[in-house]
């Protein structure tokens, strides 16, 4: 078993789910994978249990009897590429990282919007 979990939805149609499942694939990062059924009569009441948003994803790690949780994927892949990516997840070239950085929080800013105009179905 892992230290980390991480909670999510179904990829083909989350993508908020999918973002930092990539990240831990991409950089080959042990993690267990929790799926839960989204828009499902007991949904709310399994992701009570682990999300503090009632939300997908939430990323679990486990340290020294104590649980870290982190919620939303942009939150989720910030908390690993500090924790355990040594800063990998980013542009190491400041200038690069920078507009890296706006780019993405731009973008995710935008996405209940995108999200809505154009669904993601993989």
């Amino acid at each position: 078993m892992s230290t980390l979990q991480l909670v999510i939805g179904n990829k083909t149609f989350s993508d908020s789910s999918l973002r930092p499942w990539l990240l831990l694939k991409m950089f080959e990062v042990p993690f267990d994978e929790i799926s839960v059924k989204l828009f499902q009569s007991d949904t709310a009441e399994k992701l009570g249990l682990v999300s503090p948003s009632l939300k997908v994803p939430v990323l679990i790690h486990k340290v020294d009897h104590d649980d870290i949780k982190s919620w939303d994927s942009l939150s989720i892949c910030e908390y690993l590429s500090e924790s355990f990516l040594d800063g990998k997840g980013w542009p190491r070239d400041l200038k690069r990282k920078a507009a890296a950085r706006s780019i993405v929080n731009e973008c995710h800013s935008d996405f209940p919007t995108l999200q809505k105009h154009w669904p993601m179905n993989c």
